[in-house]
């Protein structure tokens, strides 16, 4: 099992002149959409990695991935919006997702400018907008309905079950930090006889966290997929900062979400994260995720059994120049050909881009 790369990474959203104070693209999600155009969201219009500006933004493919509109708003509040996600369900609807961070967390990082800008920001303001967003399109990503909460944060988003139901795995939300670890949770939105779905969450059940060896790490940002038997397996990030731990753990739910099996670890303890999980059209079950720690990459690993085995880690492509990059997500094209996009400084020193490579996988 190989990957062959098909041409050179290519910018899909970023500031190409490196003109604009905010120019930094970050943490992206792909998906094919109903009609078979390719959609990709992300935190753009950033001054850098923690900062209050971020938007959540997309851009559209016609031609397969091989060139994309200019980026769009679909959430954009006076906090910032962070790790998007997108889930298209049903016919025509799509599912965009983002989270953002408090006031008071953003000042941690926060310059002169900044400060200046989160100081217009009223108590009242911010309670409205802070939270674990999302906006819900009915017409294949046309036109998007108004901001909705979730109770949980994740930075690829939801899944549909073969119910038609949205099954989304998260990070319990936290009004400090989203990410803050030992609380991935299931929740359950139903869909309505029309289509649409409830704005009522249904909780399900929460994944138990478990050591790394002897050390305890964060459980967070998990991604999940529906196996074709109603199975749901799921990916979860695993990390710590001393020692350094950044690998993935995997769990399956054989009753929607109701209830896990105990997590176990898939990677070496410092193979990389997030995790993002797809479905090719044999059968090919492929996580994607970036290495960070040194050997900056972005790698993918496969399973041809439903996810009780993995094959070696496969690198797709090399990224970035430190760990502020990756968040890989794929997208089946066509055959045995995928689109990864990410994000990353293509030339050191310059704005973060999202970035996109396309591959083979030869089994």
């Amino acid at each position: 099992m190989k990957v062959i790369t098909l041409g050179n990474p290519y910018v899909i959203i970023g500031d190409k002149l490196n003109s604009s104070t905010h120019p930094n693209f970050m943490w992206p999600t792909v998906c094919k959409l109903q009609n078979g155009d390719i959609a990709v969201v992300c935190s753009g219009y950033r001054k850098r990695h923690v900062c209050p500006y971020g938007t959540s933004v997309i851009s559209i493919s016609k031609d397969g991935g091989e060139t994309f509109s200019n980026p769009l708003p679909v959430i954009d509040t006076p906090l910032d919006e962070r790790d998007s996600g997108i889930l298209p369900f049903g016919r025509t609807g799509v599912m965009v997702t983002t989270f953002n961070n408090s006031v008071n967390s953003q000042r941690k990082n926060a310059d002169e400018i900044d400060n200046t800008y989160l100081d217009g920001i009223s108590k009242e303001t911010e309670e409205n907008a802070l939270g674990s967003l999302y906006r819900i399109s009915y017409d294949g990503g046309k036109t998007f309905g108004k901001i909705l909460k979730s109770p949980v944060a994740c930075p690829h988003g939801p899944l549909q079950l073969k119910n038609g139901n949205i099954l989304w795995l998260g990070t319990l939300f936290d009004v400090e930090k989203a990410t803050a670890g030992f609380n991935v949770e299931s929740w359950l939105i139903t869909l309505k006889d029309n289509g649409e779905l409830n704005e009522e969450f249904e909780f399900l059940g929460r994944i138990k966290d478990v050591p790394v060896g002897d050390i305890k790490c964060y459980f967070c940002e998990p991604h999940a997929i529906c196996l074709d038997d109603g199975t749901i397996l799921a990916h979860i990030r695993v990390e710590r900062g001393t020692p350094p731990i950044a690998t993935i753990f995997q769990t399956v739910s054989k009753d929607g979400g109701k209830t896990w099996d105990t997590p176990r670890q898939i990677l070496e303890k410092n193979s990389g994260c997030p995790p993002h999980l797809i479905k090719g059209n044999d059968g090919t079950i492929i996580c994607t995720y970036a290495r960070r720690i040194d050997n900056f990459s972005i790698r993918a690993i496969v399973s041809k059994d439903n996810g009780n085995t993995w094959s070696r880690e496969l690198e797709i492509c090399p990224a970035g120049y430190d760990w502020d990059m990756g968040y890989p997500a794929t997208v089946h094209l066509y055959d045995n050909v995928y689109l990864t996009v990410y994000y990353a400084e293509q030339k050191r020193g310059e704005p973060r881009r999202i970035i996109g490579q396309k591959w083979k996988l030869i089994l």
